[in-house]
């Protein structure tokens, strides 16, 4: 049986080999059919990833201290994401040009969407009270319109990392499942605004964030299915078919990633030693592998 910081070691494991395949293809070193494997060992890290996701929003006794820690790490981790993702940064020459920052043009509808999940959450979430909670939101919904080179290279770029989706999904959960607008007057009117605003958040994301709104469903539905082991492997399966046969028609990058439903349906519900720092190794991971990319591979 494998506790949660066993399929933690797993799931890093197999992302850190995606991340070095991808790298080393952009540093044009790699191609065919190391590449192909490379990724495919890399299949499993995002399934994996999303059970822990909902094993922790189980667990937890802070809806919103967990939302938060995930939008702190989509702000920590979006410059490592832009630097090691961006195909250009591993062609262009170091040093090549100025630093340039500019704010990408932003339509009056996504304007509003951002407002209106900021003001949801200060009414219903902070009632009325900013706090740093606020704060780190605010600044996690405007970074993906902000663009920065430097030294040649795109430090902030037009992805956005995975904790975007991680986030998108647990504040879902909480607004679908957990209700994270409680009592007090215009309680239902509060959680509809609070659902709305989850939704709005997501259709910010959806098209920039790694696996976009497929992500995002993959959670909900292990969320749905959290009291049944095979009915949390059933919706892995159905997502890895649809996800990697239906979408991207690669069978190997499937079958793979189906590996995945092994570690759950071993889970034994135990937390294990105590990963400290565990979210770190993302955009750690991220910073060392890209720039030994571009300032060693190229």
């Amino acid at each position: 049986m494998m506790s949660a910081f066993t399929i933690k070691l797993i799931a890093m494991l197999s992302m850190l080999t995606d991340h070095a395949g991808y790298i080393l293809m952009l540093a044009g070193r790699t191609r065919g059919d190391m590449y192909m494997l490379l990724r495919s060992i890399g299949r499993p890290a995002f399934v994996l990833f999303a059970f822990l996701i909902v094993n922790g929003c189980e667990k937890t006794s802070d809806m919103k201290r967990y939302l938060s820690r995930l939008v702190i790490f989509a702000l920590v981790s979006q410059p490592a994401y832009s630097l090691a993702f961006t195909p250009e940064n591993y062609r262009a020459p170091l040093f090549s040009a100025a630093p340039t920052a500019e704010l990408m043009s932003v339509s009056p509808a996504a304007a509003a969407l951002v407002a209106f999940v900021v003001l949801v959450y200060l009414w219903c979430v902070c009632a009325w009270r900013v706090d740093a909670s606020l704060l780190w939101l605010c600044a996690a919904l405007i970074l993906p319109y902000v663009q920065l080179e430097a030294f040649g290279l795109v430090i902030l770029g037009d992805g956005l990392n995975v904790f975007y989706t991680l986030g998108v999904s647990l504040a879902l959960i909480g607004a679908l499942l957990k209700g994270l607008s409680t009592g007090g007057a215009y309680k239902d009117v509060r959680r509809w605004a609070v659902l709305l605003a989850a939704v709005a958040a997501a259709a910010l994301v959806h098209a920039r964030a790694d696996y976009g709104l497929f992500g995002v469903a993959l959670i909900l539905g292990l969320y749905l299915t959290r009291r049944s082991r095979a009915a949390q492997a059933a919706v892995m399966l159905l997502w890895c078919f649809a996800e990697y046969y239906v979408r991207m028609h690669y069978v190997q990058l499937m079958l793979f990633a189906m590996l995945a439903v092994l570690p759950v349906l071993f889970y034994s519900g135990r937390r294990g030693p105590r990963a400290r720092g565990f979210y770190w190794i993302y955009p750690l991971h991220l910073y060392a592998f890209s720039l030994a990319g571009i300032l060693l591979l190229r």
